[in-house]
């Protein structure tokens, strides 16, 4: 069953894992395979008369995030914004003197020749002030972080040790995972049945991903010839405090897994904020870049904190069923019909922010939920014969598939009445042109395939292969939705000659050589 998508799978559910390292192997899967093609092989039971096996697998293990990247302290990187104004100064010919730094980062290191490290970065609207020049006791009567009650008015503290920012959105993640297996099987039959579990928390805080599957493959013989067989999955995934976008639930968009790495998010965010802000401010709120001279990253810890509600949850199913039919020993017809399908639920609350210099100043909320199918119908017949040293394999099928039919309906509403997510929905949002709903629906892309392959091996030496596959996708015009892709290829398993015979640290060498012609299916 070719999927794109395994993050429903179980890893104690694979038996084997085969990587097709070269275009010619991969060929016989047709345009879909232009990326690479990794096979996985589930567990099956075994065909003879035995008793029911039963097997466990448990894993408890703790992921470390290590160490940040050595930053700047504090005072290097003041030092270092005095040095790049002086050689500023150097370049255009002028010496620096008490005027020369006026309004550097806002005004925080003072304007002297020396920056001098502020104890406050913000006191209401003053920033870069001594404690000589702050009265606590004072300022809490004005502290209000709440828009409701009037303008903001922060307090925050400078942290000249320096704010490790990596580390306090982070964390030693542990994770568990457990399943149980049961296999047997008699003279004419055999089955897999496994239920597992994983929970694992993220490294960086208030992000957890938990998955619950069931699994059953099983294969039973209906006359002497004629056989069936069944792989189905179902799986329940859920992803809480999601760093960003979670991908494509079928796997068939151009971004197939979450994409932290290319999202402004809050790792990016901890190595973008100078150390010299703390976490928190002088009553327990939040500290950030409202504090001016330092650009615009937001509260890393407060934005992971934020999140941690946010969710995407999925469940699966996934699999096949297929009928195998002997002709003759060496001939074997085989027509197999599976797919996936999904359903998914997502929510996302951000809050009203107050500490950053670029804040959200509205509690928005949203929440959608959809399904997809993709489905394979696959019908071949499979040749197999060996005469002497002489081993003949031959392959010709057809296929239809679409990869991924289905509906999405979403909505979004500002300030709900209440802030708790116990009470937040959209109805309970503010209503008018703020609420939004919206909805799309789509139908997938066709394909049908027509497709040979035939390998001819001698002595278990010398390995000739051939593919041609005629791929057909509904994405092209009809004039032009159709292109034949042939393959070549010739390989030399080395490992089986005499004179590699006494190397017994090779185990199996071979060198091949490929000519292929295929595309992508969105060219």
């Amino acid at each position: 069953m070719p999927t794109q998508n395994i993050q429903f799978l179980s890893p104690d559910d694979i038996e084997s894992t085969t990587v097709l390292k070269d275009a010619a192997s991969a060929s016989i899967y047709g345009a879909r395979a232009a990326s690479g093609v990794i096979v996985l092989t589930t567990k099956k039971g075994q065909r003879r008369a035995q008793k029911l096996s039963v097997s466990y697998d448990g894993l408890f293990g703790a992921t470390d995030p290590g160490k940040s990247l050595p930053i700047l302290n504090p005072q290097e990187q003041a030092d270092w914004t005095w040095q790049a104004r002086k050689n500023d100064l150097y370049q255009a010919g002028t010496t620096p003197d008490a005027t020369s730094f006026a309004g550097i980062a806002g005004g925080q290191y003072g304007s002297g020749l020396t920056p001098v490290l502020p104890d406050y970065l913000l006191v209401g609207s003053r920033s870069g002030l001594s404690a000589s020049q702050v009265d606590l006791t004072a300022e809490a009567a004005k502290y209000n972080v709440n828009p409701a009650n009037g303008a903001i008015y922060n307090v925050i503290p400078s942290n000249k040790a320096g704010t490790d920012w990596y580390a306090a959105i982070t964390r030693v993640a542990p994770m568990m995972r457990h399943s149980l297996g049961f296999s047997g099987g008699t003279e004419s039959s055999r089955f897999y049945i496994s239920l597992a579990m994983q929970k694992q928390a993220g490294i960086v805080i208030f992000n957890d991903f938990s998955r619950y599957t069931l699994r059953a493959n099983t294969e039973f013989d209906i006359t002497k010839k004629l056989r069936f067989g069944e792989n189905f999955q179902l799986a329940y995934i859920s992803n809480k405090g999601v760093l960003g976008g979670v991908g494509n639930q079928l796997g068939n968009s151009t971004n197939n897994n979450s994409s932290s790495s290319s999202d402004e998010n809050e790792v990016l965010t901890a190595f973008r904020t100078p150390p010299i802000i703390p976490v928190y401010n002088s009553f327990g709120g939040y500290a950030g870049t409202a504090a001016p001279g330092f650009n615009n990253p937001h509260n890393a810890v407060a934005d992971r904190t934020a999140n941690a509600n946010n969710g995407n949850f999925n469940i699966y199913g996934f699999g096949n069923a297929y009928l195998e039919y002997d002709v003759i020993p060496s001939l074997t017809l085989r027509s197999s019909i599976g797919g996936t399908y999904f359903s998914n639920y997502y929510n996302s609350y951000g809050r009203v922010q107050y500490e950053n210099s670029e804040n959200n100043t509205t509690y928005t909320y949203s929440e959608g939920s959809g399904y997809g199918l993709a489905w394979t119908f696959t019908n071949t017949a499979t040749f197999k014969q060996k005469f002497g040293r002489h081993d003949v394999f031959a392959l010709g099928g057809i296929e239809a598939l679409n990869n991924g039919l289905g509906r999405n309906i979403s909505g979004s509403g500002q300030n709900p009445f209440s802030t708790d997510p116990n009470y937040v929905t959209i109805n309970t949002t503010t209503p008018g042109a703020t609420r939004s709903v919206g909805s799309n629906y789509y139908l997938g892309n066709k394909f049908y395939s027509l497709f040979a392959q035939a390998r001819y091996t001698y002595n278990d030496k010398y390995i000739l292969t051939g593919v041609i596959r005629r791929d057909g996708s509904s994405q092209f015009a009809a004039s032009n939705r159709y292109g034949v892709f042939p393959a070549v290829s010739a390989a030399w398993r080395l490992s089986s000659e005499e004179f590699m015979k006494n190397l017994p640290w090779v185990s199996d060498l071979k060198v091949r050589v490929a000519m292929v012609s295929w595309a992508t299916p969105t060219t």
